[in-house]
């Protein structure tokens, strides 16, 4: 004859044979209890294993920019020291620029730089793109799956947010970012004005 045994006792012995103190005298709450904690741990870990990485620690160089920045804030507008120390922050942006959370201060208006954000699978994608804020970038074809309208000036506006910018497409020049949410921002790379001489024989 085949003696069944409950799902109860399977998860008792189970228990015993991984070594856990006493687990034959656990009851049905205490089995279903412990089952959830574990489901919460595996969920907890799961979510953990597709949420987007922590964003890298601020470096010296973001210390001393931010350092600059808010003490060049903090001084009258007519006070000399303002001025240099503004300066002096753009100039260490230009040469070591650091990522900027979009959180402390947003780029100038269309200007392009490199942009972070996370897709919605939790990927980090980096791009070359310009903030546009509320109705500061005007369109003459008027759009109306794109740009929005405005009946006081009579204007099609695009829609406040970052646009990806495309350089080799002649049929669109922007896109707009729209499968997560820019992170940081940092200024581009500053490059040689002059193109390199091709070595002899390339380029003809």
């Amino acid at each position: 004859m085949t003696c069944l045994i409950s799902a109860d006792q399977q998860a008792r012995n189970m228990l015993e044979r991984m070594g856990v103190p006493e687990a034959q005298g656990y009851s049905a709450s205490d089995l279903i209890e412990l089952a959830n904690l574990i489901a919460d741990r595996n969920r907890a870990r799961a979510a953990l294993a597709t949420a987007p990485p922590e964003p890298p620690a601020e470096g010296e160089v973001g210390v001393l920019l931010r350092e600059l920045r808010d003490a060049a804030f903090d001084l009258n507008g007519s006070d000399p020291a303002k001025s240099m120390l503004t300066r002096a922050a753009d100039l260490l942006e230009q040469r070591h620029p650091a990522p900027v959370p979009v959180s402390e201060r947003l780029p100038e208006p269309s200007v392009k730089v490199l942009a972070h954000y996370f897709n919605d699978l939790g990927k980090g994608r980096t791009i070359c793109a310009i903030w546009v804020p509320a109705k500061t970038r005007s369109d003459s074809y008027g759009d109306d799956d794109f740009t929005e309208y405005d009946e006081e000036s009579d204007t099609f506006y695009w829609p406040e947010g970052w646009y990806e910018a495309i350089e080799n497409w002649d049929d669109l020049g922007y896109v707009k970012v729209d499968e997560g949410e820019v992170i940081y921002w940092q200024p581009l790379p500053k490059w040689p004005a002059t193109a390199l001489p091709l070595p002899a024989g390339e380029g003809l």
